[in-house]
């Protein structure tokens, strides 16, 4: 529960009781992921033990030619430095790190500002793309 806490929904501001507390309350209802999700990854987000775990296509990260919008929150169970990585491979993208959330940013106190980034860069892409 403290890494989920932390690292896939956290309150704003921190304090780890009633990060849990809202966790259990806003985030655990959602947490049904089906077999897919443990066959593929793991037993849950912190181990990687499924089929993906070897696999790797950051090599081919060049061949993404749609527009991308990379989001990522500071406290992201999906550390910072991979989302960097996805921004240096894709060609045309927009990184956007969200300084006070972790991985379900739409669910914590910027979710708005969240909401706004996405809206913004899909009106702009739609309208360069006309």
């Amino acid at each position: 529960m403290q890494l989920y806490a932390r690292h896939l929904r956290r309150s704003t501001p921190f304090e780890i009781e009633r990060s849990i507390e809202e966790f259990n309350e806003i985030v655990a209802p959602l947490m049904d992921v089906g077999p897919a999700y443990f066959v593929m990854w793991g037993p849950h987000e912190f181990l990687l033990t499924g089929t993906l775990a070897d696999w790797d296509v950051t090599d081919r990260l060049g061949e993404i030619v749609a527009p991308a919008l990379i989001l990522c929150g500071w406290y992201d169970e999906v550390d910072v430095r991979c989302h960097r990585i996805l921004a240096d491979g894709i060609a045309d993208n927009e990184f956007v790190i969200f300084g006070n959330s972790s991985h379900v940013t739409i669910l914590e106190k910027e979710g708005d500002a969240y909401l706004a980034v996405v809206r913004d860069f899909v009106r702009r892409v739609s309208a360069r793309e006309g």
